[in-house]
């Protein structure tokens, strides 16, 4: 029996039906929407006398390896719905302009590529300097 955190142990049957998928430690779920991926994460902390409930949503894109949107829920009392943590990753993907589908939609981005780590890197003008002009 796989372990779940205590949000995700809560909102199991609306996170399986929203499409997400539960990484094997059962704190993390993400989820790929054209070239985003969402990852939410469960931060809760007990302590002696209370719960602190935290959440963490981001919206990272793929290509660029870029968190483009990052938010932080907290909550003492009660846990914060899954649906409202879904509504506003569907109204960030929505104001980014990607389409929840299934098919991959890229963006035309010219890149150059690192040769070391073989990352893309957004290619940018760059001020070329003499040797000469070098002073420590």
């Amino acid at each position: 029996m796989k372990r779940y955190s205590p949000y995700i142990k809560k909102y199991i049957r609306e996170i399986t039906e929203a499409g997400y998928t539960v990484n094997d430690s059962g704190s993390h779920i993400s989820k790929c929407i054209g070239c985003y991926e969402i990852l939410i994460t469960d931060l809760t902390v007990k302590s002696l006398f209370t719960k602190i409930k935290k959440v963490l949503v981001w919206i990272k894109n793929k290509e660029t390896r870029v968190i483009e949107i990052e938010k932080l829920y907290k909550h003492e009392l009660l846990p914060l719905p899954f649906h409202k943590i879904d509504s506003f990753v569907q109204n960030a993907i929505a104001d980014l302009g990607v389409e929840d589908t299934d098919v991959r939609t890229v963006k035309e981005q010219k890149v150059v590529r690192d040769l070391d780590l073989n990352i893309p890197i957004p290619k940018i003008n760059v001020r070329e300097i003499p040797v000469r002009d070098i002073r420590v």
